[in-house]
């Protein structure tokens, strides 16, 4: 009987021990399972912009909670917007700059800016969500390819 308890003691002392080593995330997690969006992640940047052309990566932009997990049955649209007081003045973003999040993101596919700048960001709004900007980008002219 005690050899019996002593292995009770050892495995319910070392259970909770190997479970908790087990766990690959040090981060907050959402322990309550209720998926509040609060803000945006830019899963993609946008990179690649030369002066009305497509930028030849496109934003994909995801809907979090406060511990940065995606929300997947968020129903809603998002819209980008050049960030006050980035890039070159008076420039212009074009192309379908609201649209709709399927699975927790949205995905552009056709964002371009008219003017050459540096220091571009986005902006990322829906309703009462919390504002989330893109890292800086430049909108340049394409560097002609040299002849060999």
């Amino acid at each position: 009987m005690k050899k019996a308890l002593l292995i009770y003691l050892v495995l319910a002392l070392t259970l909770p021990m190997v479970l908790i080593a087990g766990c690959k995330s040090s981060a907050p997690s959402n322990t309550s399972k209720m998926e509040v969006a609060t803000t945006f992640v830019f899963t993609k940047q946008p990179t690649g912009a030369a002066p009305g052309k497509a930028f030849t990566t496109q934003p994909v932009v995801a809907v979090t909670d406060p511990y940065g997990n995606v929300i997947l049955g968020y129903t809603g649209a998002i819209t980008l917007a050049i960030t006050h007081g980035t890039g070159a003045s008076g420039a212009k973003l074009s192309g379908k700059i609201t649209v709709d999040v399927s699975g927790g993101t949205a995905t552009f596919t056709d964002l371009s800016i008219d003017i050459v700048g540096s220091g571009y960001s986005l902006t990322a709004t829906s309703g009462s969500l919390i504002p989330t900007s893109s890292k800086n980008f430049d909108v340049a002219v394409p560097t002609p390819p040299t002849k060999t």
